[in-house]
C-alpha cells in the first residue's frame, strides 16, 4: 500500500516517517528513563548544563584529597556550628589534622533553609553553579553535604584527607555569594599547632 492509498476504515494511511519518526522518540524516551533509573536521578555540581558548561559527573571528594564521609562512632570529636540568616556560620574557621574524623552538627537558627557542604574551592564553585541552576523544591544527596531546615539540626561525620584549606559553605540560592562559608585548615597532626576549634 503506497503512503497516498487509503486504509480499510477509509482513512488516510498513516505515512511511515511518522511511525518511523514516532518509534524513534519512544526509543529516546526509553533511554532517557533508563538513564535517570541508572544514575539515580542524581544532580550537583559538574551535573547541570548552564553553570559551569559541564555535563560530566561531580568530582569524588575523595579523590581530590578532601576526605571521605565516615561513621560516627569513628569521630574523635564533635564541633558544633550554626548557620544563620545572617548569611554567616558560627565559627567561622576551623582547624582539624590529616585523617582527622569529625562530627559535626549544625544548627540553623534561621527561617530559610541552609546548607553545610565540605569541599575545596573549585567543588564549592561548581556547587554553588549547580544549585543557582536548580529547581527550589529539588534536593540532593552527596555525602559531603547535609540540608538543614529552619530550627533543626542535622550531622555530617567526615574523614579529612590531603593537608590543605578547605571550605564549608551554604549553596541555597544567593547564599555562597553572600559570603555564608567557613575555612578549614587541615593539617599534618605533628604540624597542628593553632588551637582547635
Amino acid at each position: 500500500m503506497s503512503e497516498t492509498q487509503q486504509s480499510q476504515g477509509g482513512r488516510p494511511a498513516t505515512p511511515r516517517w511518522v511511525k518511523a519518526l514516532a518509534v524513534a522518540i519512544a526509543i529516546a524516551i526509553l533511554v532517557m528513563v533508563i538513564l535517570m533509573v541508572v544514575t539515580g536521578g542524581q544532580h550537583g555540581p559538574g551535573m547541570h548544563s548552564g553553570g559551569s558548561g559541564s555535563t560530566t559527573a561531580p568530582r569524588s571528594p575523595s579523590a581530590d584529597g578532601v576526605g571521605s564521609p565516615a561513621g560516627s562512632a569513628e569521630a574523635s570529636r564533635t564541633i558544633e556550628l550554626t548557620a544563620s540568616d545572617s548569611m554567616a556560620f558560627d565559627p567561622a574557621s576551623l582547624h582539624v589534622a590529616v585523617g582527622e574524623v569529625v562530627t559535626f552538627v549544625v544548627t540553623n537558627t534561621g527561617q530559610a533553609a541552609h546548607e553545610f557542604t565540605l569541599g575545596d574551592e573549585a567543588m564549592q564553585r561548581e556547587h554553588a553553579d549547580a544549585m543557582a541552576h536548580m529547581p527550589s523544591d529539588m534536593h540532593h544527596d552527596f555525602p559531603n553535604s547535609i540540608t538543614v531546615q529552619p530550627g533543626h539540626t542535622e550531622r555530617l561525620t567526615w574523614r579529612f584527607g590531603e593537608a590543605g584549606t578547605l571550605e564549608y559553605a551554604c549553596h541555597e540560592p544567593g547564599h555562597y555569594d553572600a559570603g555564608m562559608r567557613g575555612q578549614i585548615i587541615v593539617s599534618n597532626p605533628a604540624l597542628l599547632q593553632a588551637p582547635r576549634s
